[in-house]
């Protein structure tokens, strides 16, 4: 597939870039894929159709975003939001969200040690409140994206990123707020 998949792009430089991206995330891409679906077959279908759509959309809108350090966010989204297609055609039915096993941290939780129990608490709110807002949250607050980052990494609109952002803060304030009354 690899091999395809180069003779599909321009440049050299373009060639060496995707290469070295394919072989560094595509097992990490291929377990993600597997958490969610639980079929080899449909995981490696979701890796491989999310490389294609790369190559196709062009290797220099991927360069740009590893360049932000958002790669892996960037990439965890596209196979989520191809696991949710193929698992909604098979099934009809939602997947919610899963971050678990995932050792993904925000640079701010690597720069400030203390902020870890921070994130982690925000982390567990926005894993309760409804799905349409988790990623984007988790994006926003965790990962520390922009809209346009979001929205290119999810295929969402700019403004529909903003719009959950507003909603999905409002509704995560509430849940924080519920939790220290409960207190």
């Amino acid at each position: 597939m690899l091999f395809e998949l180069l003779l599909l792009i321009e440049t050299d430089e373009d060639r060496r870039f995707f290469e070295e991206i394919y072989k560094q995330y595509r097992q990490q891409m291929f377990k993600y894929a597997f958490l969610y679906l639980k079929i080899n077959e449909d995981a490696e279908d979701v890796v491989q159709d999310v490389f294609t759509d790369i190559v196709k959309r062009g290797v220099d809108k991927l360069r740009r975003v590893e360049e932000e350090q958002h790669l892996w966010p960037y990439l965890a989204g596209a196979v989520r939001n191809r696991c949710i297609s193929v698992y909604r055609n098979k099934h009809g039915i939602e997947l919610t969200p899963l971050y678990e096993g995932m050792n993904i941290s925000s640079q701010n939780e690597r720069e400030q040690p203390e902020k870890a129990t921070e994130y982690s608490e925000m982390l567990d709110e926005i894993r309760k409140i409804p799905v349409i807002y988790t990623d984007i949250l988790y994006y926003s607050l965790i990962c520390e994206m922009k809209p346009k980052e979001i929205a290119a990494c999810t295929g969402l609109s700019s403004e529909t990123v903003r719009q959950r952002i507003t909603r999905g803060k409002a509704l995560l304030r509430k849940a924080l707020e519920a939790e220290d009354n409960a207190k």
